[in-house]
């Protein structure tokens, strides 16, 4: 597995040379021409070039992803959703890439995750549906390296993501997670987890990081499958997270 700094003070943007998640709806913008102020619309205010792109993109298909170069911050900003607030303007200067394309050195990787009724949360780790989001989480990363014979997106950049298609979406951190730092570790890049001040899911990220750093993919996808069928198993009734399995499985 590649490695991953999780870390609870600073926002995906702030890791301004890297590559940078964007927790997408389907029909790319989401509601930020309308009222919505979560993750997606919060990107596009505040990279407002973004907003161009929900003129030239579909519905995002389960095996597609959009990939957005060369986007400049212009505002920074406090709070989240409700609370969402200008905070002035964004005056840092970014890195040009050189050449053909001569455009600022950001890259956007949109990835719309499955959205959860209610009565669907206990479905998530189901094969169909975990593996859907391995599909939609690897055309975003691997996506990324078509670009790289024009100096996009070099092998030496993280991806920056956190809690993708959690909060509204009700998708399992912990297994968002997971499902992430598997594709990272597919595309042979190294990740950067923002867990938006939550120090204990910053802790407990970490603490499983350390058990399984030195496992191979496809022993840590076997750990969904054992999961999956100890949730089975139960019927319904709560069972231990996916964490904490983890954990009983190591000692």
């Amino acid at each position: 597995m590649k490695k991953v700094h999780i870390q609870s003070q600073l926002p995906i943007e702030h890791f301004k040379e890297h590559i940078h998640v964007d927790f997408a709806n389907p029909f790319l913008g989401g509601g930020v021409l309308s009222s919505g102020l979560i993750q997606e619309e919060i990107r596009f205010i505040t990279f407002p070039e973004c907003i161009v792109s929900m003129i030239f993109f579909e519905k995002l298909e389960d095996n597609e992803a959009a990939i957005i170069y060369g986007a400049e911050q212009f505002s920074q900003y406090k709070g989240y959703g409700k609370s969402f607030q200008f905070n002035g303007d964004f005056t840092e200067k970014y890195n040009v890439i050189q050449g053909e394309k001569n455009i600022i050195d950001t890259v956007l990787v949109a990835i719309d995750a499955i959205h959860f009724q209610q009565e669907q949360i206990n479905l998530q780790y189901n094969e169909f549906f975990r593996n859907r989001e391995i599909i939609k989480a690897l055309a975003g990363f691997e996506g990324i390296k078509i670009e790289e014979q024009n100096n996009f997106a070099n092998q030496k950049k993280s991806i920056v993501t956190g809690n993708w298609g959690c909060g509204y979406f009700k998708g399992d951190k912990e297994l968002k997670f997971m499902i992430q730092w598997i594709c990272a570790s597919l595309s042979q890049r190294d990740m950067i987890f923002c867990t938006y001040n939550d120090k204990d899911q910053e802790f407990r990220t970490n603490e499983i990081y350390e058990i399984l750093k030195d496992k191979y993919t496809d022993q840590v996808y076997l750990i969904f499958k054992e999961y999956y069928q100890l949730q089975k198993q139960a019927q319904g009734k709560q069972i231990i997270s996916l964490f904490n399995f983890i954990i009983q499985l190591a000692h």
